[in-house]
């Protein structure tokens, strides 16, 4: 009879494990879909191994390969280059392997998306909703498409593997914060994640302020002090006249809201974006009106979770237990609005409207509006669930159409600058990088077009472009003078070394 016990015992044990093991893999199904979504679908991302290097990627990498300590010409951030040196190793250089990489990050950013979702109350139906809609968003594209976007994929990645390692039930801190650590050394702006660990934590996803508060503080001196050990410290704020800045800030708020909501603009040529003039007038423009409000409300939403009144202190964490729902939305949206505030004030305004900045932006705002809509959706009368579904594949269809469109711009420098020439007809740069790419593939009459429109607009490089042309044409003497005029604008001496000797005869 003990026997028999023991055998039976051993059976409904085994039995046991093996059911957990389907509950887990079928939990674990919702992050696998997103995952083979982002990678599979040849409509988002999986062409994009066929795209060549573009703009600053050929700067990155260089005519060898990536370097192990950076190219000395853009900032250097220590994880970006290893994952560079990587590539270069396993694909031997060839594009497809830095875009291939890219890509599986785009995937497992989603997967992490989707858990971090149903970590904080979304069912797996909502951790799948919110995981397709950050895959497949428009907003994500310069980040995926664009090599040199690594950085902001790498940030984003180990900045939610953090939080979701931060708000676990075994409270893996030491690892949360490692993790917070190595985004920051993606690039600076991962440090927005020790933010949502603190808001995590208010909001009782997290350990108790009490007990995590000096190793938060510890992590938040850490990542300020990296960036200053690996030389990759810019300024905090832009500099410039006063009104400007601000109407660049507001004009910013405005960009980055309506791309999330209509992402139907291309935003590759983002300077445009930048207001130069002084004058306040700037102020009372419609779209800088629109981002007073958009900041305002950010701000107070934030302010909010951090008051007093709805702070919720160790002996309140199993309110945040009793209602997950609504302490998950309170925690999405405010972590959304920390990065919508960063993100126009300090980190969009370097390259004023920079898709890419905005892609942790848009992990947190795939999951705040994912947890909304399902909360809205619960209470539903007869049919209202059919609906939703129905609602929630055209959304995701149309993004990956809009995805496919924009993705498609990255395919090589000749389509790049076309389309934002198309899109930015008034910016000196746009034509006279077109104007170069042209002019390299022996097109002299066109590239002579977009130098003189560039000219035109006062864009002082364009002295080289119109100085490379002239000599290409055997117009020597014209070229010098172009030189020369370089000089006295205060143009990069590499760059004037670089058109020179084709202007020797």
């Amino acid at each position: 009879m003990v026997a028999a016990r023991l055998v039976t015992g051993q059976a409904e044990g085994r039995l046991g494990r093996q059911m957990c093991d389907v509950r887990e893999a079928r939990d674990a199904l919702p992050e696998l879909t997103v995952a083979i979504a982002a990678v599979a679908l040849y409509a988002l991302y999986a062409r994009t191994l066929g795209f060549d290097l573009v703009f600053d990627d050929r700067s990155l990498l260089g005519p060898d390969g990536p370097k192990a300590l950076g190219n000395g010409i853009l900032p250097y951030r220590p994880l970006r280059y290893a994952s560079y040196l990587v590539d270069a190793r396993l694909g031997g250089g060839a594009a497809w392997a830095y875009h291939a990489t890219n890509v599986a990050l785009h995937a497992l950013a989603g997967a992490l998306v989707a858990r971090v979702s149903r970590r904080i109350g979304g069912t797996p139906l909502v951790g799948l909703v919110a995981g397709l809609l950050f895959v497949t968003h428009p907003l994500a594209v310069e980040a995926v498409a664009y090599v040199s976007g690594r950085r902001d994929l790498l940030a984003t990645v180990l900045g939610m593997a953090s939080l979701l390692l931060w708000t676990g039930p075994k409270g893996r801190s030491a690892a949360a914060l490692a993790l917070l650590l190595l985004a920051v050394a993606s690039k600076e702006s991962g440090s927005l994640f020790l933010v949502a660990l603190l808001l995590a934590s208010v909001t009782g996803f997290g350990p108790p302020l009490s007990r995590s508060g000096l190793a938060l503080a510890g992590a938040a001196a850490a990542a300020v002090a990296l960036p200053i050990a690996y030389g990759a410290v810019g300024p905090i704020a832009a500099s410039g006249p006063a009104c400007a800045l601000v109407a660049t800030t507001t004009k910013l708020a405005t960009h980055y809201a309506s791309q999330w909501l209509v992402p139907i603009r291309l935003a590759v040529e983002y300077p445009a974006l930048a207001v130069a003039s002084s004058d306040c007038a700037q102020l009372l423009d419609v779209t800088a009106l629109c981002g007073f409000l958009l900041l305002g409300a950010a701000s107070g939403l934030v302010l909010a979770v951090f008051s007093p009144a709805i702070r919720r202190s160790e002996g309140q964490a199993g309110k945040a237990d009793a209602e997950p729902a609504a302490s998950g939305l309170v925690f999405a949206w405010a972590w959304a609005a920390f990065c919508f505030i960063a993100l126009a004030t300090v980190v969009g305004r370097h390259e004023p409207g920079a898709d890419r900045h905005a892609y942790p932006l848009l992990a947190a705002v795939s999951v705040a509006c994912t947890l909304s809509a399902a909360r809205l959706v619960s209470r539903r009368r007869w049919g209202t669930g059919l609906l939703a579904s129905i609602a929630v594949a055209f959304v995701v269809a149309t993004l990956a159409g809009l995805t496919a469109r924009r993705a498609s711009i990255w395919r090589d420098e000749r389509t790049l600058w076309t389309a934002a020439v198309a899109e930015a007809p008034t910016s000196g740069r746009a034509q006279h990088n077109l104007a170069g790419v042209l002019l390299a593939a022996g097109d002299l009459d066109a590239a002579a077009l977009h130098v003189r429109r560039a000219r035109e607009l006062d864009y002082p490089p364009a002295l080289l472009g119109d100085a490379a042309i002239a000599c290409a044409r055997g117009r020597f003497h014209r070229g010098r003078d172009l030189l020369a005029r370089a000089r006295l604008r205060g143009l990069p001496a590499a760059d004037i070394a670089g058109v020179a000797p084709s202007c020797e005869q």
